[in-house]
């Protein structure tokens, strides 16, 4: 099946490439100059929705023919903060005060202030993902859910996000410090593609 990835995010094509050894992957970015839908709903599905939408809705009818359309919406829901980041988890520090070194960094301090300000060092937390897949107009969802607790301290080099404070319910360790295939057994992402029936 040749997939076009609903993202501009190399990181995330790579990611999936991993996942799904068996079909063809591409960008967005490859087929629309300016890949940038407004995600604007109120939940991971609908905002999942909306980037495949915006993507399908762009391609040609001979496009629609050769390529499936998939797209993730995914975050960190923590307990303690009554589920957030959750679906504003990419931003969740925009408007953080300091200097770090990218957004990540930023969204993690954001993440630990809010923990601290409640006299936390830790909470039940869960990463999500929401897949939506149209193929020949036809939409399909999937949903993954890795549970485990989010941590006030960073640990590992691998993975991006809030990763390197993550550590999976019967692990003792962050999902950066987790290799690539390892985190791929068990991860919301590689749930959800799991619980995908077309894929």
């Amino acid at each position: 099946m040749k997939i076009i990835i609903a993202s501009s995010n190399i990181g995330k094509l790579n990611e999936f490439k991993e996942l799904l050894k068996d079909h063809e992957l591409f960008l967005a970015s490859e087929f629309i100059k300016d890949f940038n839908p407004i995600e604007n709903g109120n939940s991971f599905k609908q905002n999942a929705k909306i980037k495949a939408t915006y993507l399908w809705n762009n391609l040609n009818n001979e496009l629609k023919k050769d390529y499936t359309v998939l797209s993730d919406d995914s975050g960190l829901c923590v307990e303690a903060l009554n589920n957030a980041p959750g679906i504003y988890s990419a931003r969740y520090g925009n408007n953080y005060e300091g200097d770090f070194e990218n957004k990540d960094a930023r969204n993690r301090a954001k993440l630990k202030h809010e923990l601290q300000n409640l006299g936390l060092n830790s909470s039940k937390a869960a990463f999500v993902c929401v897949l939506c897949l149209i193929k020949n107009n036809e939409f399909y969802f999937s949903k993954g859910v890795c549970d485990g607790k989010i941590i006030c301290d960073e640990y590992g080099d691998n993975g991006f996000g809030f990763d390197c404070m993550f550590i999976p319910d019967n692990y003792d360790k962050t999902f950066a410090q987790f290799s690539e295939s390892e985190k791929n057994q068990i991860s919301h992402r590689a749930l959800a593609l799991k619980n995908m029936s077309i894929l």
